[in-house]
């Protein structure tokens, strides 16, 4: 069902939303987001791929599940299997946001989900959670990652990419359910689950990199301590949420001064940090994978390395487009990266990803490379590495074993 907004709630949304939704001619808009990237290739992907087939993994990958809803992040379970957080497909409740433009849609339902992969069963086993995606349901906004610890429920964080006031606007005047969107949700093994934190919410009163407010939790991580790490990638900030929903700011990542590409005017400006990943080294110190926000330039994201009695120090740098990162049971960094180049990714749908690992003594290699859209990696106790595929796609995602 199709509906219109009121103009109030319609210029929220074109101030605040429109950069990252809508697909805008480079001339006039020069700050593409990476969502934006994303969601363009994808759709340029499929528009020369057939939808009906299954997509193939590369060569050398065991694919463990198919048929995912925009697959993001994932973890390895008390019980040794594989949890994906599915972002969803939207909805079917669907509005025009921009009364000129018929075609900037968006949808919202509850379709996103915890998929859990054991013993080579597939089985959505937490439903109904908040999604938000166009009518195609590419790029979807949902269940973003996973995490779990021993003896602690699982912890899911929920996306959004606005400022929470828009959030506010849409679910008075619209649907409830965007209310629910930046929350953490708290999750037991069975699948039951529960509002824990608003995450979005706290940049809105918080706004810690006193920057202008927008808010995409975007990682979650239960560290030692009992403590729930979040990722606001629109924030620019690391936020710790206590078994109680208390929120408090644990780090913040400032903008950097880069040259900007010739094609957006030369120069130099600032380049937003958007942290996307965060784990718990061997050391006990937290790590923290960044993106990077416009102009997304090649090598310049950084993995982050904090303390109890130091703020963020760059650990490893050199990377580009960092989506995920986690340790395996060696001691190893793994990082993936999302695209080679995302100003590429949206301009030639060249959206190729790697895996890399860093080992304790530095050494880089290459695990995998030429990955359709990954979202995610997860590595076991024996040291196999999973990564989710098709990440911004709807039926079309899996996870892939590459070693």
């Amino acid at each position: 069902m199709l509906r219109r907004l009121s103009p109030i709630v319609i210029l929220a949304l074109v101030v605040c939303l429109i950069i990252g939704l809508t697909p805008l001619a480079y001339a006039g808009n020069p700050a593409p987001t990476f969502e934006r990237a994303l969601r363009t290739a994808a759709r340029q992907w499929s528009a020369t791929h057939s939808m009906e087939a299954a997509p193939q993994a590369a060569a050398g990958m065991t694919v463990v599940a198919t048929g995912l809803n925009n697959p993001r992040g994932l973890t390895i379970g008390p019980d040794g299997g594989i949890y994906v957080a599915e972002g969803g497909t939207g909805g079917a409740d669907c509005y025009q946001v921009d009364p000129s433009d018929p075609t900037f849609v968006m949808c919202i339902g509850a379709t996103g989900s915890v998929t859990r992969i054991e013993n080579g069963v597939q089985e959505r086993i937490a439903v109904g959670l908040p999604s938000m995606a166009d009518p195609s349901g590419f790029a979807a906004s949902g269940p973003s990652r996973i995490s779990w610890r021993p003896r602690d429920a699982f912890a899911v964080i929920l996306g959004l990419g606005t400022d929470p006031a828009v959030r506010d606007q849409l679910a008075t005047a619209f649907n409830p359910m965007f209310g629910d969107m930046g929350k953490l949700v708290t999750m037991n093994p069975a699948g039951s689950w529960s509002y824990l934190a608003d995450v979005a919410a706290y940049e809105g009163t918080a706004n810690p990199d006193g920057g202008a407010i927008d808010s995409n939790p975007y990682a979650v991580y239960l560290a030692q301590g009992r403590r729930r790490l979040v990722a606001d990638a629109g924030g620019n900030s690391l936020i710790e949420v206590s078994n109680d929903g208390q929120i408090r700011t644990a780090a913040v990542f400032p903008d950097r001064i880069v040259p900007y590409p010739p094609m957006f005017g030369g120069g130099e400006g600032p380049m937003q940090a958007v942290p996307t990943s965060v784990t718990q080294g061997p050391d006990g110190a937290i790590y923290v994978g960044q993106l990077t926000g416009f102009p997304f330039i090649p090598g310049s994201a950084n993995v982050y390395r904090l303390t109890p009695r130091q703020g963020p120090q760059v650990f490893a740098s050199g990377f580009t487009a960092i989506h995920d990162i986690t340790f395996g049971p060696d001691g190893s960094l793994y990082v993936l990266e999302v695209a080679s180049d995302l100003i590429a990714c949206e301009l030639f749908g060249d959206c190729n990803g790697r895996l890399i690992k860093v080992a304790p003594d530095g050494t880089r290699t290459v695990v995998a490379r030429d990955l359709l859209f990954p979202g995610g990696v997860a590595v076991n106790q024996a040291g196999q590495v999973f990564i989710t595929l098709f990440s911004v796609m709807p039926n079309m995602g899996m996870v892939v074993r590459v070693q």
